[in-house]
């Protein structure tokens, strides 16, 4: 065979008659040698031009003067990172499953944030934003809903309890080796040491194990004193089931303690309240409805809201419909001057009420326009807060107690603020607008004293998001279970059920005793379980959650964990263990591995019909966008089914058009970036 002339003939010699019966391997080939064949022609070009200065070298010379021991300190094995006493504020390491809700194990060992119920929020983490608002100030702890563990014990029946958390210990430890968070408490007043492991199964390559509702908390109590000790470990919740949506005249919470054979649950659930369900409710008292031309009774300054209520015929056609209860409402872009929205929304105004005397538990209102919180609207170069904002404001003695914003849209939303601590004070509401850019607007109307919180309607008790069930169980037998007691009774307190209406505190409790002679030590395991099958997400609507696939409620997932708890805790250990059994730098470990925790946030959804969908950040930049999941490089080889499932579905399949663009975010994009394309295909 003679030899080909040029890389041209070699392609064209070696190209399959059939395109689709190319590797990927020989596609790089060819695509690789035609290139270089391309950029030689065959000969060596003289040159034309040149040489010129490297300008960019005057602002990133080539010798970065770095430190020699900095640089040299990048491979050394080091020493492993943990934190202690203020480190531990901020600490959150995701300890749910993968795709499977957002919960997050503290510094202190308490789990927060409970991102679980299916609750939709503006734009970014928890509504804050997407502009890098949470880096500068990060949240601290966050507890929607009442919950911990504690240790009662007895040494020659000297009693002292502690809970296992910051307050509990003089000297609280953090290490985090994701997917296991190691939490040490020591005490030097305390015979014990306590270790907690906290974690989701997480077990690569079997992404079936590793995407459960669920966290475990395994404590190991070790006696260090020199006498026997008995110790009693407790775990209490609240029930939070329609922890949002939950009204006192339609929801019924109800506790139940369920024994079986490896362990004992304490189960939480919701239902439609009975018709026999009364409250001792007070009637409600309406402050102000804006049915008036004019602001009888309030004090307007500035030029944002006006002479009057605006009458809901003469609001601009762009702003849609209001949702107003009557024929006024209070709406600052509308009442504003201008003839476009950028100048009716750089107005800005404030208006006062007349002054009242609080006798109801809330305040009831509607509210719309911008989400403008003058507490978190941080500019970025400067770190510090602003003087803006929209929305209303509750005062007493002459300063702000409560603060309500608007949630970027021009509907109103039924609304409410807490008073139950304010009352018999006399207070003022001021209804805000200082801001003049986008969303610089604020809407209210119908303002309520009640004893009932006021909410939007969610519809029926079991289609709402946060509708479902939580457990906590007991890998064991529990010597005492309860379905509801006081959170000062939770090591000993026994009755199997229990029901209160929403918004009246019901706690259980499941708690274990054990016998520990001098130096021994004993592990007790807790297992949090959740199901709330309702997720809806903006413009795709309902999708479900992947996990009612396989279990029918939190009680079946903590069930399923208990029984198989030797597997699932022992191979996550394993894999935590052969990761860090390694020559790496225990920092390049730590970054590497802590990154693929994300899968375990509201960043990352696994849909009831099996498709994996991501966020760029939580709750912002829709559709698994290809040109920023194509860098990821953990979950093709932690959970290749991840990718193996996007590519086919999406990037393949719905977001693949005509001419062999891959539409960059899913199904909300017609455009392909070039990135992504490159990325998803190579």
């Amino acid at each position: 065979m003679n030899k080909p002339k040029n890389t041209l003939q070699a392609h064209e010699q070696n190209t399959p008659k059939n395109a689709s019966d190319i590797s990927r391997r020989r596609f790089l080939q060819v695509t690789g040698a035609t290139a270089a064949g391309f950029l030689t022609g065959g000969a060596t070009l003289g040159v034309m031009a040149g040489p010129f200065d490297n300008e960019h070298l005057d602002i990133i010379p080539t010798d970065k003067k770095l430190n020699p021991a900095w640089i040299r300190s990048l491979t050394t094995r080091g020493q492993k990172q943990t934190y202690t006493h203020k480190d531990l504020k901020y600490i959150g390491m995701p300890v749910g499953g993968i795709g499977a809700g957002h919960v997050y194990l503290g510094g202190d060992g308490r789990l927060w944030l409970w991102e679980i119920f299916n609750k939709s929020y503006a734009r970014g983490f928890l509504g804050k934003g997407a502009g890098g608002e949470t880096f500068l100030h990060p949240f601290e702890q966050i507890h929607p809903f009442a919950q911990g563990f504690s240790l009662r014990l007895n040494v020659a029946g000297q009693p002292q309890t502690r809970s296992l958390d910051g307050a509990g210990f003089s000297n609280v430890t953090f290490d985090g080796r994701y997917p296991m968070g190691l939490v040490t408490y020591r005490d030097p007043n305390s015979p014990v040491e306590v270790q907690l492991e906290a974690f989701s199964p997480f077990i690569p390559l079997d992404l079936e194990n590793s995407g459960y509702p669920a966290t475990i908390m395994r404590y190991t109590v070790k006696n260090t004193s020199a006498s026997p000790v008995e110790a009693t470990l407790a775990g209490w919740t609240d029930n939070p089931v329609c922890l949002d949506s939950g009204q006192p005249s339609d929801t019924l919470h109800r506790n139940r303690i369920q024994r079986s054979e490896v362990c004992t649950i304490l189960e939480c659930r919701a239902q439609r309240a009975p018709k026999t369900q009364t409250l001792s409710k007070r009637p409600d008292i309406l402050f102000e409805d804006f049915e008036t031309a004019s602001y009888d009774g309030w004090t307007a300054e500035g030029q944002a809201f006006g002479s009057g209520p605006v009458a809901i015929k003469d609001i601009p056609d762009y702003q849609g419909d209001v949702k107003g209860s009557g024929q006024r409402v209070v709406n600052s872009h509308a009442s504003a001057p201008g003839n476009d929205v950028g100048s009716k929304d750089a107005a800005t105004g404030t208006l006062l009420s007349r002054p009242f005397v609080i006798e109801r538990d809330y305040i009831g209102f509607q509210i719309g326009g911008g989400n403008h919180n003058p507490n978190a609207d941080i500019n970025l170069l400067t770190g510090k807060g602003t003087q803006g904002g929209t929305g209303m404001e509750l005062w007493v003695n002459d300063k702000p107690v409560r603060f309500v914003t608007g949630h970027n849209a021009n509907e109103m939303r039924i609304a409410s603020l807490d008073v139950t601590d304010l009352q018999g004070k006399t207070a003022q509401l001021k209804i805000i607008d200082r801001e003049s850019s986008g969303w610089g607007n604020i809407g209210i109307d119908q303002i309520i004293f009640t004893d009932e919180q006021k909410k939007q309607d969610a519809g029926p008790l079991e289609q709402r998001y946060d509708f479902g069930t939580l457990t906590l169980a007991l890998v064991d037998q529990a010597d005492h279970a309860a379905a509801s007691t006081m959170q000062d009774n939770v090591y000993d307190a026994d009755n199997p059920e229990a029901h209160k209406p929403w918004g009246q505190r019901l706690t259980g409790s499941l708690s274990k005793r054990v016998m520990l002679e001098p130096q021994a030590q004993s592990t007790v395991t807790f297992v949090f379980a959740w199901h709330f099958p309702n997720l809806s997400l903006n413009r795709l609507g309902k999708v479900g959650r992947h996990y009612t696939q396989r279990f029918k409620d939190a009680t079946a997932v903590a069930t399923h964990i208990a029984t198989n708890l030797d597997q699932l805790y022992g191979q996550t250990r394993q894999w935590t263990e052969t990761w860090y059994d390694s020559t790496l730098p225990f920092w390049l470990l730590d970054r590497t591995m802590a990154n693929t925790s994300i899968l375990a946030t509201n960043t990352f959804y696994q849909f009831e019909n099996g498709r994996f969908y991501g966020w760029e950040g939580i709750n912002c930049c829709e559709g698994t966008c290809a040109h920023v999941w194509h860098y990821a490089q953990a979950p093709g080889r932690l959970f290749p089914e991840i990718e193996r499932s996007i590519r086919e579905r999406v990037d393949f399949g719905l977001a693949l058009g005509k001419d062999g663009a891959i539409h960059y975010r899913g199904e909300f994009h017609d455009q392909h970036a070039d990135d992504g394309q490159c990325g998803r295909i190579l």
